[in-house]
């Protein structure tokens, strides 16, 4: 069903505020409310209405009221603090609407609900949210769409890498070891060229924003003084670690895993299928710290080799 938002105007504050003591005031949880508990909540329901009306948007569907939504900021991201439709509009996929088009602008996008509202909880784990916190009969859904709103800002970026001078390689040529440096992530967006090493630390660069639980690691092909090497990130969110991914185009996107040693070896598979008669014991795992902006191959790999080996195979 087709609707339009527009901002609340001082003759929706009676709307809002009905509809606020309506969703703030459970009839069925709060029944054991006094009189006097009641009255004081509706009353500073009544204060917060007044004095913040214009944020709320009022939903219409052929110039109709249909229905109030409202967004609060809350942790890293928005929290829909408000969505309800009239009846006669509901189940019409306008609040699924709705929030499809908060989370797409935004980050991080949190609900809260009653937790005997079963209906909506249904609705809300068929988009996409999972339970983040519940209390005193609140729960807590959030959603993230962080990794695929960081590869969109790295789909221009291509293979390669750049020297001090400005030169353009779209391979790694002879004296690779000796021009190569290791852009900052603010100078991959302008020359949109780098090797997996640049673009990881992108990523580092991009997902550190919002408090994610996050690794980088160095899985190398130990066959001779430069063997084919590959630097990669995973993050935690939810439970479940994700692998994103953007130098590698075979396996561009987001990769999801339930622990990091199926990441582990979900990867370095990949990375095995790549080489001519692959020997596993030559395949070596580092997690890595960050390393120093400017730094040659040569530094980036001692940095890498100073970090944690990371068992690869299970004896």
């Amino acid at each position: 069903m087709e609707y339009v938002c527009q901002k609340a105007t001082k003759k929706d504050i009676d709307i809002i505020t009905s509809i606020k003591i309506v969703t703030m005031i459970d009839e069925v949880m709060d029944k054991k409310l006094s009189h006097s508990e009641r009255t004081k909540i509706e009353e500073a329901i009544k204060s917060d209405i007044k004095d913040n009306y214009d944020k709320y948007s009022i939903l219409y569907v052929n110039r109709i009221r249909a229905g109030v939504f409202v967004t609060v900021p809350y942790k890293n991201g928005i929290m829909i603090d408000e969505i309800y439709i009239f009846d006669g509009y509901r189940d019409k996929g306008i609040a699924t609407s709705i929030i499809e088009s908060v989370i797409k602008d935004n980050y991080f996008t949190y609900i809260w609900l009653y937790s005997n509202n079963k209906d909506f909880l249904r609705l809300l784990k068929k988009i996409g949210f999972v339970k983040m916190d519940e209390k005193n009969r609140i729960i807590i859904m959030g959603i993230s769409d962080v990794g695929p709103k960081i590869l969109e800002q790295m789909k221009d970026i291509k293979i390669g890498y750049v020297d001090r001078k400005g030169n353009y390689y779209h391979n790694c040529n002879n004296d690779f070891k000796e021009v190569y440096y290791l852009q900052k992530p603010q100078d991959l967006l302008n020359t949109k060229i780098g090797l997996c090493f640049d673009q990881v630390e992108l990523e580092r660069f991009l997902l550190s924003k919002y408090g994610f639980n996050l690794r980088t690691y160095y899985l190398l092909y130990q066959d001779g003084p430069l063997g084919p090497a590959h630097a990669f990130l995973l993050y935690k969110s939810n439970d479940r670690y994700y692998w994103i991914e953007n130098a590698w185009y075979k396996y561009k996107g987001i990769h999801e895993y339930e622990t990091k040693d199926l990441a582990f070896l979900d990867i370095s598979k990949k990375f095995a299928q790549t080489i001519v008669n692959c020997k596993k014991d030559k395949l070596k795992l580092y997690e890595y710290d960050k390393p120093r902006s400017g730094s040659n191959y040569e530094r980036f790999s001692v940095n890498a080799f100073n970090g944690r080996i990371v068992k690869l195979f299970r004896s």
